[in-house]
């Protein structure tokens, strides 16, 4: 996903967050207080930080309910405009790994005791190998 941001020439019409970079902008951008942080905020107006924090609740819930790990990742590309020199495209992708299912021990019926059973009564076992 990518968006518009401000820049001081017109910017294509493509939906592409761009932005134009001098020295000057670069080392203000760099010396910002909130940096990254800032950024993450404003690019797509917002959606970026809207839909991190949405991924980040989706992977702590599962976490949560599973008891394994999961991860998150924000890739942002960075690209020359070709169409403007001077001007950068910045786009966004989240990735999301969700951990996988805790799988419950099998339950078995036991129709003699007409109940759920972890094992039944006369079932044959293998010993694991150790």
């Amino acid at each position: 996903m990518s968006s518009t941001l401000p820049n001081a020439g017109p910017p294509p019409d493509t939906g592409l967050g761009v932005i134009d970079i001098d020295g000057d902008l670069l080392r203000e951008v760099l010396r910002h207080p909130v940096g990254a942080c800032g950024w993450i905020l404003q690019h797509r107006d917002g959606q970026l930080q809207a839909e991190l924090t949405e991924a980040l609740a989706k992977v702590l819930l599962a976490c949560a309910d599973n008891e394994r790990p999961g991860e998150i990742t924000l890739k942002i590309r960075v690209a020359n405009n070709p169409d403007y020199p001077g001007q950068m495209i910045l786009s966004d992708q989240i990735l999301t790994k969700l951990p996988p299912k805790a799988t419950a021990a099998p339950y078995l019926f036991d129709r003699d005791a007409l109940r759920l059973a972890g094992e039944l009564p006369g079932q044959l076992s293998i010993p694991l190998a150790s």
